[in-house]
Order: structure tokens, then C-alpha cells, then sequence
């Protein structure tokens, strides 16, 4: 049997060494997703804690405001989609450590782009009259990227599931499906971000100070 098919062969039975027992290599993967997908989303809430730190921002309700974090969290959106990616040319080309390394950096720019993007909702939040709940552009871009961010979530577990299965050896240039379903889910949410970021931007020269509303 040459290398190709025995890689192909250990690959279907899991990648699991002689004697080893399936049960326990099991366990011990969703010990490691558990563990590493809290430290991600809380690196993420730390770094988010610390933005506000930063800037405490008091907010200006009625005035429709573009948070600046957006600026800096879609250059992340765009490095994940890229370091991934690069990781699926990686695995097609049979360079393990590169591909590990790569979705290491993916995860890591996927990481502080929640927190920069919990920070910027937090701004248009600030800036969101509660009186506007349902009607009005800034609740309409807070709507679309809370759905964004529900989405993200999603797709930060995979990309926690993806990397550590890449870890373990499970991906080589025959089998690698799980780092192209995962990159492309990345470059979809890039589109979509990309889109929200549109509509707020074609919303700004029409928004503005928001006048007092008569009583009585």
C-alpha cells in the first residue's frame, strides 16, 4: 500500500493509532472544541471589555453614527476569508504545518474581529433612540448586523471544529472538504458584511441630528 492509500485508509477510520480507543479519542476532541471555542469568544467579550475601557463612549441618541471599529473589523473579515483561503492551497499541496499555521491565524483575526464588532454594535446601540426600536435606518443596520453576528458565531465554531481537526492530521490533499466548506461559509459573510456596510453607508448623508419630538 503506498503512502496516498494508507493516508486514505487512516483517514476514514478516523485517524485513530492502533489500540486506541474511539470513544476516548472522541471525548478528548469535544473536551478540546469546548475549551478552545469558550477561550475564543472569551478572548473576544476581553477584548471587546477592553475597547470600551478604552473609549467609554457616552453616545449620542438620534444621531445616526458609523462606528469606526467597522472600519478595522472588516480588514479582519477580509484576513480570515483570506488566511483561509490559503489554507485550502496549503492542504492542496500537502504542506501540514502551513495549513495549521494558517488557520491558526484565521481563528486568531476571527477572534478580534468579535470583539471589535461587539464594541461597534455597541456604539450604534448608544446612538439608537429607544423610541426608534422598530422604525428608522439605525435600527434597520443594528437588525441586519445582529444577524451578521449570529451568523459569524456560527462560523466561528466551525472554524474551532476545522482547526482542530487539522491538529489532529484528519485533512491531506485527497480529503480536505471540511477547509473548503469552511472557507466559503467565511467568503459568504464577507459578501453579506459587505452588503450592510452599503446600505449604512448609503444611509449616512441622509441622517443627521434627530430633532426633539413635541409633547403634549
Amino acid at each position: 500500500m503506498n503512502e496516498s492509500s494508507e493516508r486514505s485508509a487512516r483517514g476514514a477510520a478516523g485517524w485513530l493509532p492502533h489500540g486506541v480507543d474511539e470513544r476516548v479519542v472522541t471525548a478528548r476532541f469535544a473536551l478540546a472544541f469546548f475549551v478552545l471555542a469558550a477561550a475564543v469568544f472569551g478572548l473576544a467579550g476581553l477584548l471587546a471589555w477592553g475597547l470600551v475601557w478604552l473609549w467609554p463612549q457616552t453616545g449620542d441618541a438620534g444621531r445616526f453614527r458609523f462606528p469606526p471599529a467597522f472600519f478595522w473589523t472588516t480588514l479582519l473579515l477580509a484576513a480570515v476569508s483570506g488566511w483561509l483561503e490559503a489554507a485550502r492551497d496549503a492542504v492542496r499541496r500537502e504542506r501540514q504545518e502551513l495549513l495549521r499555521v494558517r488557520l491558526a491565524l484565521a481563528l486568531f483575526c476571527a477572534t478580534a474581529f468579535c470583539g471589535g464588532q461587539t464594541f461597534g454594535i455597541r456604539t450604534l446601540i448608544l446612538s439608537h433612540r429607544p423610541e426608534d426600536t422598530v422604525l428608522g435606518l439605525n435600527a434597520f443596520v443594528v437588525a441586519l448586523t445582529a444577524m451578521h453576528a449570529l451568523h459569524v458565531s456560527v462560523a466561528v465554531l466551525f472554524l474551532v471544529f476545522v482547526t482542530l481537526q487539522a491538529w489532529r492530521g484528519r485533512y491531506d490533499h485527497e480529503y480536505y472538504f471540511g477547509v473548503v466548506v469552511c472557507a466559503w461559509f467565511w467568503h459568504v459573510l464577507a459578501i453579506a458584511w459587505g452588503f450592510v456596510l452599503v446600505i449604512f453607508l448609503m444611509g449616512l448623508p441622509l441622517s443627521g441630528p434627530v430633532l426633539p419630538r413635541a409633547t403634549g
